[in-house]
């Protein structure tokens, strides 16, 4: 099932791993969106998580760091049994020049305008 949040008309929420993932730590999508919403930003659309490229990602999509160099750069890894999953490169990692065409920055954004009512989804 695609992860949908509320989030303000026209919002762009732009974030990379370095602020969201710390040493040996994974988490889902679906906590991105969450501290978004406590800074107390008013929620009134209907959200589609995209990366920057436009590529949808999912709920089940897993944000995942193991000793995270802090570059903000991610890599795109086809491989996963488990689905699209998001991984840092690694510092000093032979495969980097192999997935450096497949380098990506992340970003929230808003697509069309449905509105649910009482701002829920």
């Amino acid at each position: 099932m695609k992860f949908r949040a509320n989030i303000s008309e026209k919002t762009i929420v732009p974030f990379t791993l370095q602020d969201l993932v710390s040493s040996y730590l994974s988490f889902s999508i679906r906590q991105l969106v969450i501290p978004w919403l406590l800074e107390g930003n008013i929620p009134d659309r209907c959200l589609e998580v995209e990366d920057a490229e436009g590529t949808e990602i999912y709920e089940h999509d897993i944000v995942s760091a193991l000793n995270y160099p802090g570059s903000g750069e991610v890599i795109y890894n086809t491989d996963d049994e488990a689905g699209a999953c998001f991984h840092p490169q690694f510092q000093n990692d032979e495969t980097i020049d192999w997935w450096a065409e497949k380098e990506r920055w992340y970003q929230l954004k808003v697509i069309g305008n449905s509105h649910f009512p009482g701002g829920k989804v």
